[in-house]
């Protein structure tokens, strides 16, 4: 208990530190471009105006001067974009938002204007008339701004991959990673390789995008910093996009030191007369009519919370609700000009508890829908009976696994609880003020101490930082669990027969299986008949390979986290596809993170682990074969994790997962490797060239000093089917992550 109240007594020392940032300008630049001159008219955009309208005005309501542009050419854009740069100052506070069209070219991230050239015009045209994202950066950083916040609202899929898109040119997948200057910010709108809503159903009257419509009460609530209003943008964003059954996961990049709040925490709270601004407020609501289908409680709903994330969710439940009803139906809105007053919300107080309706015996699997909303009450909950319930219902849906892994940890406090324990039910946090509670996470967010952070809670349990704080003290339990019990390694005895062609075998408990491939030679590349065809691969060539070991999977989350466990790979721990980790392959992680593992576990084990080279991951992708594929000349969704909506030679169309599946999940090729042919791109030691130049012919790595891209290999889940070929080559910068990337290893004999 002393200890306790010493640590409390360190929480006040720390605010008493905190010190207001100095004022400083506010300067925006605001964009919305709907009309596309060179493009089809189902092509053009319908929301990206009225997101740029209402950005704008939400900026100058805290305080920002707002230099904006519709439906902009390119030479008016600049024009702009000058007249802004000219009112920045060093120190200044900047924010850029941009909606309409944007385009990835070679992993260069560029926006679209009115006047982008036809598609037919080609890559190099285009290239020079859309406009870089990074240099608009680049030359940002040299007005010295204090803080630069980017928000791109361009992450649509392409207009050029079929009917039915919206934003985005060129790669069919998105905008890629951008990495951010110091002082700077980046939002988009979905992760690398996912488009973004504008709508939740054909119904959805909001004038706004989903990213957008979330985004708005965010900028405006005190005490949010800005990277904490980035992660709740995109938790809020993803659990409406899985309503419909769609994966849209904002991403966010930053270089920010200490902390920024567009909205003070010693700023007006939101007035308790404006429910549309009050999110704990619409929470509280939602839980009282979450379980309704009375369509007239979630339209009022809908009216009295406009532009909050539940509001979405009720448009969901509306949608879905009124779905036998005549095509007619509107769910947003209700016409002006209606007599009837409309109905009130009931509001719970804090102290009430809401009794959720008994849920009846189900005769079909719970919706999409269902199951985020149920997900969104359960989330933060240390309840294990109410966790286990969660998951005897929810157990098929996509919030199973981290229910799973939040069950574990309620399990684990619940076991380790005693009378001493610093959190007592009887002792309710007590009702927080939001200035306080920002200054005191801002103290104690970074903790490493989990008493720390349960004082914290102590004092502000009801606070908006409470569920982060929650999930810091599971993150370090767990950190903690995996530190004891995967002192790695202990090395395994490993028969002589194993090393030999065919045979396979672990260093250690928790290191990656390894088969051992025999020497050949090959024929790498492929021929100038071969379908889907690149030029970058280049002339056939025989290419000589060496007996070595390889994965026989590629890397998993289990695997790189008993790395960080064991205090390797920098201690970072990349995100996941919405709980997917364990079996589940390994990304978000760069070339550099790649080396970083096969470093740690070369000294863990004292064996020669590494990348492969280009040629030996062409060499086993092949398995002793000549065709495109391990497994024939065509390719189905059946054998393959890929973009399946796209045919490829006489093969068959199907299924577009849009989603990375465990690594075992298809047949080995003969070499007894899974999932050489898609699911995620794998690092190569090869420099990236997009020729075969100077190549070795011995199977080793084209390596250079000043190589600042590495080649991947093997497609990925969001790709056609012609780049999951044997001998399709792509490139990326070394230090880029991205949600379909990984990695597999090799090992000397």
């Amino acid at each position: 208990m002393h200890r306790l109240r010493r640590l409390v007594a360190a929480l006040f020392g720390l605010l008493a530190l905190s010190v207001a940032p100095a004022e400083a300008k506010r300067v925006a630049l605001v964009v919305g471009i709907n009309s596309y001159d060179n493009l089809k008219s189902d092509q053009q955009l319908h929301k990206a105006v009225n997101d740029a309208r209402a950005v704008a005005a939400t900026l100058k309501d805290v305080g920002f001067q707002v230099v904006q542009a519709e439906n902009a050419t390119r030479s008016d854009f600049l024009r702009t974009w000058q007249r802004f740069l000219d009112s920045v100052q060093p120190g200044d506070v900047t924010t850029i938002y941009f909606a309409g069209h944007g385009i990835e070219l070679n992993g260069v991230n560029f926006i679209l204007t009115r006047d982008v050239p036809r598609p037919d015009d080609g890559e190099e045209l285009m290239r020079g008339n859309a406009i870089r994202v990074g240099s608009l950066m680049e030359r940002l950083r040299e007005q010295n701004p204090q803080v630069a916040i980017w928000i791109i609202d361009a992450c649509r899929d392409s207009p050029f991959a079929g009917p039915g898109v919206t934003r985005g040119v060129g790669s069919t997948r998105g905008l890629k990673r951008e990495d951010p200057p110091k002082g700077t910010l980046v939002m988009m709108s979905a992760g690398s390789g996912q488009g973004a809503l504008d709508a939740l159903s054909d119904a959805d009257a909001n004038p706004n995008s989903v990213y957008t419509r979330t985004l708005l009460p965010l900028l405006k609530e005190p005490g949010l910093e800005v990277t904490d209003l980035a992660k709740r943008l995109r938790t809020d964003v993803e659990a409406l996009a899985s309503t419909i059954g769609r994966d849209q996961r904002p991403a966010f990049y930053h270089e920010l030191s200490g902390d920024f709040f567009l909205v003070p925490p010693s700023g007006p709270r939101p007035s308790a007369s404006a429910p549309s601004s009050g999110v704990s407020e619409a929470a509280a609501a939602w839980a009282s009519v979450k379980d309704t289908s009375d369509r007239n409680l979630l339209e009022a709903f809908v009216r009295q919370f406009p532009g909050t994330f539940y509001a979405g969710l009720a448009q969901a439940r509306l949608d879905t609700a009124t779905k036998p009803q005549s095509a007619a139906t509107v769910i947003a809105s209700v016409p002006a000009a209606s007599a009837a007053a409309p109905t009130a919300i009931p509001v719970p107080q804090p102290p009430a508890v809401i009794s959720p309706a008994l849920v009846p015996s189900r005769r079909k699997p719970p919706s999409a829908m269902e199951s985020a909303q149920a997900w969104i009450e359960a989330k933060d909950s240390n309840d294990v009976a109410a966790l286990e319930r969660f998951i005897s219902v929810h157990g098929e849906s996509i919030y199973a696994a981290p229910a799973r892994e939040r069950l574990e940890a309620a399990r684990r406090r619940q076991a380790a609880a005693t009378p001493q324990g610093p959190a007592s039910p009887a002792s309710p946090a007590r009702s927080s003020n939001a200035a306080e509670a920002a200054k005191a996470w801002v103290a104690v967010k970074d903790a490493t101490e989990p008493q720390m952070l349960e004082a914290f809670l102590q004092l502000y349990g009801d606070s908006i930082y409470a569920s982060q704080a929650r999930q810091r003290i599971a993150d370090l339990h767990d950190s903690t669990e995996r530190m004891q019990v995967a002192a790695l390694p202990v090395q395994f005895p490993i028969a002589p027969f194993a090393l030999k062609p065919g045979g396979a075998f672990r260093d250690c408990a928790r290191c990656p299986e390894m088969v051992v491939v025999p020497a050949g030679s090959f024929t790498m590349g492929s021929p100038k008949s071969e379908a889907g065809r690149a030029s970058n691969e280049g002339t056939e060539r025989s290419v000589s390979i060496k007996a070595f070991a390889v994965g026989k999977f590629a890397v998993t989350f289990d695997e790189w986290d008993a790395c960080v466990a064991a205090g390797g790979c920098d201690g970072y721990r990349p995100a996941d596809q919405n709980g997917r980790r364990g079996r589940y392959p390994v990304v978000n992680v760069s070339w550099k993170d790649a080396k970083r593992y096969v470093a740690w576990l070369a000294r863990t084990t004292g064996k020669p682990y590494r990348l492969l080279s280009e040629a030996e991951r062409e060499y086993v992708a092949r398995g002793g074969t000549t065709t495109p594929f391990w497994f024939g000349a065509s390719i189905t969704p059946r054998q393959a994790n890929y973009n399946g909506s796209i045919q490829y030679a006489n093969g068959e169309k199907g299924e577009f997962r849009n989603r990375s599946l465990p690594v075992d999940f298809f047949a080995a090729n003969p070499f007894g490797l899974y999932q050489v042919h898609g699911n995620v791109y794998e690092w190569t030691e090869d420099c990236w060239r997009p020729s075969d130049a100077g190549a070795p012919s011995d199977g080793s790595a084209r390596m250079e000093a000043d190589c600042a891209a590495h080649a991947l290999r093997g497609g990925s889940l969001r790709d056609g089917p012609d780049a999951l070929r044997s001998a399709a080559r792509s490139g990326f910068a070394s230090e880029n992550r991205t949600e379909n990337v990984g990695f597999r290893i090799a090992r000397g004999l």
